[in-house]
């Protein structure tokens, strides 16, 4: 979490404690909150497309669909206890007053699945940077199966070390890691899971 180095300055300034750990604690509750019912809610929503053989139902626009894709919206959110009106942004009350981009409020108030989805990932990455720092490179880096299990000794992250590298050869090295990044880093991995068995089925929901 730290911000870029300014070029007259002597090192690589940190984000205020008092920031950091409020953005923390804010990813903390998220995902304690909604993480399961996110993943359950896109596990349940993308298999409802997957049966109906399109991704168009999800488009606002796309009336004929409007009754099968608010039945699934419907399903889905009681199932999950998840409440979200929408599967991606509408940008349009109903209305017909238009809601731009950066209209924050209306999307914290009212976020789509997809919004859900996009938070979710957001907060498990802050809590793996915040929990073992990393650098920005070394975090994209991260492969797949970067988390080990060792019994009586609890979670460890493989990772490539960019200030260890040989020869241009990032040095690949294990680092202890706290039970819940260890557990945001499962909820990544069942999010890519999701969405490598929809899009491997050919269906998208940009088809």
């Amino acid at each position: 979490l730290s911000i870029p180095k300014d070029s007259t300055g002597p090192g690589t300034p940190w984000i205020p404690l008092n920031l950091s750990l409020h953005i923390l604690n804010k990813s903390i509750e998220f995902i304690l909150d909604r993480g399961e019912k996110i993943i359950s809610a896109l596990d349940m929503m993308l298999t409802g497309l997957n049966k109906a053989g399109s991704g168009k139902i999800v488009y606002w626009s796309n009336h004929n669909k409007r009754p099968e894709r608010e039945a699934l919206i419907k399903k889905v959110s009681k199932a999950t206890n998840l409440h979200f009106e929408r599967i991606i942004k509408n940008h349009r009350l109903p209305d017909g007053r238009k809601v731009w981009q950066r209209d924050y409020d209306f999307f914290r108030r009212e976020p789509c699945l997809h919004d859900l989805h996009i938070m979710l990932w957001a907060a498990c990455t802050i809590v793996i940077s915040t929990l073992k720092p990393v650098r920005i490179d070394e975090l994209l880096d991260l492969e797949y199966n970067c988390l080990k299990y060792k019994e009586k000794d609890g979670y460890w992250l493989k990772q490539k070390v960019a200030k260890s590298s040989t020869q241009g050869e990032r040095v690949t090295r294990h680092y202890p890691l706290p039970t819940f990044a260890a557990k945001t880093i499962t909820y990544l991995q069942r999010l890519n899971d999701i969405s490598r068995s929809y899009t491997n089925n050919g269906h998208t929901t940009e088809n």
